[in-house]
């Protein structure tokens, strides 16, 4: 068959130009593998560049300190000559403090002890006075002898008066001593005061150095640090070395990558052709192995269109004999119309021709489905599309014969009707 024949020669042409086709699907797949491995390698070169970057800044960070590592050590040697004068200045500061505390306690002592001698000096003040009004009735008196009166007015102004010179000695020797005590306490303020002198402290002095200690503070701690800058500017610097060889590397590998994906697209270009009339190919062996599975089913098809011809001749003769059996009937029916003696058998036999006749009509029909579908199934295939058209044909002259019966029937019906007597039909009327 010239189906088979034309698909069995696609299948060596495509068998020519499958060796094409496998080349260039697996340079395809390589020119994919080779891209994935330049982005990831270029993605990898990013990432590196920028931790590059991070590193060179913190390198740099670390030499600027480490350029600063002389004045440092000079502002370390300046901070101990400070720490020792603060020294000197702060071991005076607890004798000062000492001194201090002692100047406020004595001052305190003092201050009570002068108070409780106004107070006391204020209460014999008033005592002395007392005595001095009591004894000042004796002048006033007009007594002759009052020193020898025993009246009481004059008693209490005679014993008053006699305690005037004991209680003044008295005050005197008490002031005496309590001036010294006072005296005593004051030369001890004093001294103490001295001795605040002569230590020569200074606060605001000692809070300046104090602050300047704490502004070279921070010097010793960056002095602390610089061995460790040093490890760390080491390792920092071997870190870079790595990541400028791995980055170098990465350059290299992605030149070369590229190299290579510019000959493989050569390759597929050269490829392009073949792999074209491979595609090309494939929709030809798709279509003849299409018209190679109606070849294969063109016997089962020949097969049914044979006895459907039969059974298209069965109906034929079943026509024709239904034709022979209306012309009988017209001829009955002509002979008998004007009697109507046997109208009812006619009917009878009339209705029977009609149901065979729409019978024959429905299977013809059926019949012309099946054609039809056998002519969707046989396209391309002139053999078949020629008995198609012959079949078709002969359906169409089926459907005269019926388009005849049908109008021997109208015409039945018509000249049946007349005949009725009328009393059947004003019956049919009522």
């Amino acid at each position: 068959m010239q189906g088979v024949s034309d698909y069995n020669s696609l299948l060596e042409e495509e068998k020519n130009l499958l060796s094409s086709k496998a080349t260039y699907d697996e340079k395809t797949k390589q020119l994919g593998s080779t891209k994935r491995e330049i982005d990831t390698a270029e993605a990898d070169i990013r990432k590196l560049t920028a931790e590059r970057t991070r590193t060179e800044g913190q390198i740099t960070d670390i030499n600027s300190k480490l350029a600063k590592s002389e004045e440092i050590q000079i502002k370390v040697l300046e901070l101990e000559q400070e720490k020792a004068e603060l020294d000197e200045l702060e071991k005076s500061a607890t004798a000062y403090d000492e001194q201090i505390k002692l100047k406020g306690q004595l001052e305190a002592d003092y201050n009570k002890a002068h108070s409780d001698f106004s107070t006391e000096y204020t209460k014999r003040k008033a005592e002395l006075a007392n005595l001095e009004k009591r004894a000042e009735l004796l002048k006033d008196s007009g007594c002759i002898a009052p020193e020898a009166a025993n009246c009481k007015f004059l008693k209490d102004a005679i014993e008053a008066n006699s305690r005037i010179e004991s209680y003044k000695a008295e005050c005197t020797q008490w002031h005496n001593i309590k001036k010294a005590e006072l005296q005593m306490l004051l030369d001890e303020v004093e001294g103490v005061k001295s001795d605040i002198e002569a230590l020569g402290y200074n606060p605001e002095a000692v809070k300046a150095q104090r602050a300047k200690v704490r502004s070279l503070e921070p010097y010793s701690q960056e002095a602390a640090k610089l061995d460790g800058y040093q490890a760390s500017l080491k390792l920092l610097e071997e870190q870079l070395s790595g990541l400028n060889t791995r980055i170098d590397e990465l350059n290299t590998k992605v030149q070369e990558l590229k190299a290579q994906q510019e000959t493989i697209s050569k390759e597929l270009a050269t490829l392009d052709e073949s792999v074209k009339a491979y595609n090309d190919l494939q929709v030809k062996i798709l279509a003849a192995k299409k018209w190679l599975d109606l070849e294969k089913q063109l016997p089962a098809a020949k097969e049914q269109i044979r006895m459907l011809t039969e059974r298209l001749g069965e109906i034929e003769v079943d026509i024709k004999a239904i034709d022979d059996e209306v012309d009988e009937k017209e001829k009955d029916l002509a002979t008998e119309i004007e009697t109507a003696s046997d109208v009812d058998k006619l009917q009878t036999e009339f209705n029977e021709a009609e149901s065979r006749v729409k019978e024959h009509t429905a299977e013809k029909e059926r019949i012309l489905i099946e054609i039809d579908s056998l002519k969707q199934k046989l396209t391309g295939i002139s053999e078949t599309k020629i008995r198609i058209e012959e079949l078709k044909k002969r359906a169409a002259e089926l459907s005269g014969k019926v388009v005849l019966c049908e109008e021997l029937k109208k015409a039945f019906n018509q000249a049946f009707i007349r005949s009725k007597p009328r009393r059947w039909q004003n019956s049919e009327t009522r």
